[in-house]
């Protein structure tokens, strides 16, 4: 489906596109001024020689007056102001090269020989082309350099009625067919400049959607066709949330309400996990799985996982089920070791592997609801700033009897270390 269905663009848009395409026309209008200053004064030397009746009126109008302003167009090309006006001061620029062939045409005498119509059909050939002008604008100043010359032609004397008509009719048809040029062209840039934007916008869309799937870093290193993509980190922090009596609570709701309420619940968990600098792996039923310290180190890791584990914790103690009920969760904290990677190529993961991972899951499934329990490791990192609580010798599974803590709050300025 086309994001713009039409060519027109709303303002902004519009504004944005005359400034990219005022951005990409300068060095050719820079490049066609410098040609058609060098063409202009070259055809003096053409006049000092074939025209020598009217060479002195062609140098005067060539040196003291066309040159000056094709050198303005020059100059303000550089200047700042430019670019957002790019088109209405290139078109007054055009129009007094125009009124030069009127005062070429008035000061040459009536019976030079003077060329009457190459210098103009040049210049109206590069208004409608070289020039970059938009339809309206090129029109205008075509239409004016026709005027200008045949009325610079027609006070002079130094055409018949019939040439003068002839003139005109030739004159008139190079502005249509160039006003036809001009129209395909602006199209051109107008149908590029949406095709583009419709790229970048699908490919923010992709960008976005990747972004909610992997870490920065990681999408980064995926769309550079890097596989496969694994790292060890020596020391991170792992947490998991658990609802307590989850399926009892899903036996009793509907489909659609529970999975609202893990919708509410789980989306504050991504607010505070992205406060605290922790990077969201994964959910699994009603677990909840975040880690601090990856894919970018961060020697604080520990304390913002019990930062954003006090803080989930909070939030379920604020947070009311479907049916009314309170809702408590089990949270566990481990820290040490891990192997971080994607698997998959098309449903792809950004996963953790490692015995502390192991070890943080256990914290949650051998804790205590509205409780965070840590293990040893990360008790050691927390002591100084957090209170905790010896919950003593637990047997875990898998691992035997391990020392674990429980996690109650952050010390206030001041509280001596126990």
């Amino acid at each position: 489906m086309r994001i713009f269905s039409k060519l027109t663009l709303s303002s902004e848009l519009e504004q944005e596109f005359r400034l990219h395409y005022a951005h990409n026309s300068l060095r050719q209008i820079r490049a066609g001024a410098i040609l058609g200053l060098a063409m202009i004064d070259s055809f003096a030397i053409y006049d000092y020689f074939y025209v020598p009746e009217a060479y002195l009126a062609s140098w005067v109008v060539r040196f003291a007056y066309l040159t000056p302003v094709i050198l303005l167009w020059l100059w303000s090309s550089y200047r700042p102001r430019f670019i957002t006006h790019m088109q209405p001061i290139s078109m007054v620029i055009l129009i007094l090269v125009g009124l030069g062939y009127l005062w070429m045409g008035l000061l040459a005498p009536p019976e030079s020989m003077m060329p009457k119509f190459g210098g103009p059909m040049l210049l109206t050939l590069f208004i409608y082309t070289a020039s970059k002008l938009w339809l309206s604008y090129a029109s205008l100043a075509g239409w004016s350099v026709l005027l200008a010359h045949m009325t610079g032609l027609g006070l002079s004397g130094q055409l018949d009625g019939p040439t003068m008509v002839e003139g005109f009719i030739f004159f008139s048809a190079a502005n249509l067919l160039g006003m036809i040029a001009a129209f395909q062209l602006e199209r051109s840039f107008r149908r590029d400049f949406i095709q583009a934007k419709e790229i970048e916008i699908e490919r923010n869309r992709s960008d976005a959607l990747l972004l909610n799937i992997l870490p920065a870093p990681i999408a980064d290193r995926l769309k550079a066709h890097e596989a496969p993509i694994a790292d060890g980190f020596e020391d991170v922090t792992i947490l998991f949330a658990d609802i307590v009596g989850f399926t009892q609570l899903s036996a009793t709701l509907s489909p659609s309400k529970l999975v609202e309420m893990l919708d509410a619940l789980f989306t504050q968990f991504d607010e505070l996990s992205e406060v605290h600098e922790l990077e969201k792996i994964k959910t699994i039923g009603d677990a909840y799985m975040a880690v601090s310290g990856l894919p970018e180190p961060n020697e604080n890791h520990a304390e913002n996982a019990a930062r954003a584990a006090l803080a989930m914790l909070q939030v379920t103690r604020d947070f009311i089920g479907p049916d009314g009920q309170q809702i408590k969760v089990r949270i566990g904290l481990n820290t040490g070791p891990v192997v971080a990677g994607v698997i998959g190529s098309r449903k792809f993961i950004y996963d953790l592997w490692g015995d502390a991972v192991n070890i943080a899951s256990r914290m949650e499934t051998h804790g205590l609801p509205g409780a965070i329990q840590v293990t040893e490791t990360t008790f050691r990192i927390l002591d100084k700033n957090f209170n905790l609580e010896a919950r003593g010798l637990q047997e875990i599974k898998g691992r035997g009897r391990l020392e674990t803590y429980l996690l109650l709050g952050e010390k206030s300025a001041g509280t001596p270390s126990s």
